[in-house]
C-alpha cells in the first residue's frame, strides 16, 4: 500500500491525547468519524482518563505508552491505522511509529510535540518554563531518605490557566467538562528520551495541524516545524489548543482530507 495514497475511502484513526487529557476528550471526533462509517480507537494511556493507574506510580516512558503499544502489538489489523497525536500525545506517536511502524500508514500530529532521537519525551527545561507561567503545577511527595526534601511524582494543569491557554476558543459546556476530567501526569515523562532512527519512524510519513487560535503555539509549532520538518502542514482557523473542541467539523474533514 502507498502510505501517502491509501486505496480506499474507509480508515481506522487511532487517537492518543495529550497530557492530563484521556479518550474522552475525543467524543465530538470520534461521533463524527464512526457517523462517516470509519473505525476509531482512543486510548487512555497509563494514569489518564479512566485508566486505573495512579500518575505517580507509573515509572517509565514505556509504562505510560503501554496501552498504545498494546492495542497495536495484539490487534489483528486487516489494514494500516492513521495515528492522530494532540499536544504530548505527539511523542507517544512517535513512540509506537519506531516500535510498530508496518501497522501505520500515516500519521498526524495536531499542535502536537515531533521530537527527534534523543529528546526528552517532556522536555525538562520547557516543564519548568510552563511551571513558572502558571499552565502547570507539581505534585510533590516527601523524600524520607533526604530530612526536609520533597520530590516531584506529577505534574498537572492548573484550571484557571488551563482555561485560558487551552480552551480559549471553547463552548463553556467544554470547558466544564474539561476541568471535570483533567489528570495529572507522571513526573518521569521529563527524565526519559526517547529513541528513533530513520529506517522505523522516518519510514513513515508525518503530517502537522497547526491551531490557528492556539495560546499554546508558542510551546509547540515554533520548536516543532523548525527543527523536525513533517511531510506537509496544515492550518485550522478559528480553532484553540483543544481543536477536537472549539472545530470538531473542520478537524474531522481535515483528518480525513490527510487521508484521502
Amino acid at each position: 500500500m502507498d502510505r501517502l495514497h491509501p486505496r480506499r475511502d474507509k480508515f481506522h484513526f487511532v487517537l492518543v491525547h495529550g497530557s492530563g487529557h484521556g479518550a474522552w476528550c475525543w467524543y465530538k471526533v470520534i461521533a463524527r468519524l464512526e457517523g462517516a462509517g470509519h473505525t476509531v480507537t482512543a486510548l487512555d494511556l497509563a494514569s489518564s482518563g479512566i485508566h486505573k493507574s495512579d500518575a505517580g506510580s507509573i515509572g517509565s516512558v514505556a509504562e505510560y505508552v503501554s496501552p498504545l503499544m498494546n492495542f497495536l502489538a495484539h490487534s489483528v489489523l486487516d489494514h494500516q491505522v492513521v495515528l492522530v497525536g494532540h499536544s504530548l500525545g505527539g511523542c507517544a506517536i512517535s513512540y509506537a511509529m519506531e516500535a510498530y511502524p508496518e501497522k501505520i500508514s500515516k500519521a498526524i500530529f495536531i499542535s502536537a510535540f515531533m521530537p527527534r532521537s534523543g529528546d526528552y519525551f517532556v522536555d525538562p527545561q520547557l516543564l519548568q518554563e510552563l511551571v513558572s507561567n502558571g499552565l502547570v503545577r507539581l505534585l510533590h511527595i516527601a523524600n524520607h531518605s533526604e530530612a526536609n526534601s520533597c520530590e516531584p511524582i506529577a505534574m498537572y494543569f492548573d484550571s484557571k490557566n488551563a482555561l485560558q491557554y487551552l480552551y480559549n476558543k471553547s463552548s463553556e459546556e467544554d470547558k466544564c467538562l474539561a476541568l471535570a476530567c483533567l489528570n495529572a501526569a507522571p513526573i518521569v515523562l521529563a527524565k526519559e528520551c526517547i529513541n528513533l532512527t530513520p529506517e522505523r519512524y522516518g519510514s513513515l510519513p508525518r503530517f502537522y495541524i497547526r491551531c490557528e487560535e492556539d495560546a499554546c503555539n508558542f510551546v509547540f509549532d515554533n520548536k516543532a516545524l523548525a527543527y523536525n520538518p513533517p511531510h506537509k502542514v496544515f492550518s485550522l482557523p478559528n480553532s484553540d489548543h483543544s481543536c477536537f473542541f472549539s472545530v470538531p467539523d473542520a478537524l474531522v474533514k481535515l483528518l480525513l482530507d490527510i487521508c484521502m
